[in-house]
């Protein structure tokens, strides 16, 4: 049996030995795809460490349209901006 050394962040409190697959996969852990926000189809990388393997969560960016749809900043900026002489 080979031993393949794990990075895991101090947080986490547990170590889960996992199979890897025919073709190379692996299952990263419930626990820690809820942890990190992982759900099917998101990206990760893996990348080769001092220690082993690295696998982190590529988070993707959101986008912010709309966020501050319900502040009133844009009634004050057309109040702000009559207020500018031309």
């Amino acid at each position: 049996m080979k031993v393949i050394p794990v990075v895991i962040p101090s947080r986490y409190d547990c170590v889960v030995a996992q199979k890897v697959g025919p073709k190379g996969q692996v299952v990263i852990p419930k626990k820690f795809r809820d942890e990190l926000g992982i759900e099917p189809g998101d990206e990760v990388e893996v990348s080769l460490s001092e220690n082993g393997v690295l696998i982190q969560s590529v988070h993707k960016t959101k986008t912010l349209r709309g966020i501050f749809s319900d502040s009133g900043m844009l009634e004050m900026l057309i109040a702000d901006r009559s207020k500018e002489s031309r």
